[in-house]
């Protein structure tokens, strides 16, 4: 065979076997992206399955918070309010009990949620965090109020404890209380709590504390409504 025909052949092989080359790397380069896409789509299939999952639990927790709240503070605040203005109007000599017993009770009853607890629910949020999974939460804007939330109830601790006055374990000293049997009451425990109403320390103390409640009634709404706006986007983000 001449020589030029042989290199022609040459070329022509080399020729199919490039393009079988290129062929085999183009498959699989497809090939890699194929599984590459796939396994994106797994994952955020598994994302949004945690998503899903976090998002419930935060949406029950905030239920949660919203009823302790409701619980502790809003259902609380007319009775913490009535029993320090008697107290207030008894110094002052516009009101006279008739009910000796109820009155102080009452007064009593004016040092409820005097310490400022705030119980929040936070084991998912903390869970989300600690994972480094926020960035999961894929709407920004729910991932943004999610933060605003926890980090208002965060803050509440540190506020509230500006507010608190000693009311609660000065009305403990005047008299001791027992929840089984409230009306209890000795004649000289009755005697010495009216008198010390009459003085202008308790009534200092008692503006203090009707200042407490009022704060942490607000942060109570402040909280609820925040509650709320966020249980509302995370079922709109479920849905």
């Amino acid at each position: 065979m001449p020589n030029f025909l042989r290199r022609l052949r040459r070329k022509n092989m080399n020729s199919k076997y490039l393009k079988y080359a290129i062929g085999e790397i183009a498959l699989v380069v497809v090939g890699i992206l194929v599984a590459l896409e796939v396994n994106n789509l797994n994952q955020s299939r598994k994302d949004r399955a945690t998503e899903t999952v976090w998002l419930e639990s935060l949406k029950e927790e905030l239920k949660a918070d919203t009823a302790w709240v409701n619980w502790y503070y809003t259902s609380r605040y007319d009775m913490k309010v009535k029993g320090l203005t008697q107290a207030k109007n008894y110094y002052q000599g516009v009101f006279s009990p008739t009910d000796t017993t109820d009155f102080l009770k009452n007064v009593q009853i004016g040092a409820v949620y005097g310490y400022g607890l705030w119980q929040m629910s936070k084991s998912t949020y903390y869970n989300i965090v600690n994972s480094g999974g926020l960035e999961k939460i894929k709407n920004p804007q729910l991932q943004k109020q999610i933060v605003e939330y926890y980090s208002w109830t965060d803050a509440l601790v540190s506020a509230s404890k500006e507010y608190v006055t000693g009311y609660v374990n000065k009305i403990n000293s005047l008299r001791s209380f027992d929840l089984n049997n409230p009306e209890e009451l000795s004649s000289f425990d009755k005697n010495y709590m009216l008198d010390y109403i009459k003085t202008q320390t308790f009534y200092e103390l008692t503006n203090s504390e009707l200042t407490l409640g009022h704060r942490l009634n607000d942060f109570a709404k402040t909280t609820n409504q925040m509650a709320v706006e966020l249980i509302k986007s995370i079922k709109s983000e479920l849905d």
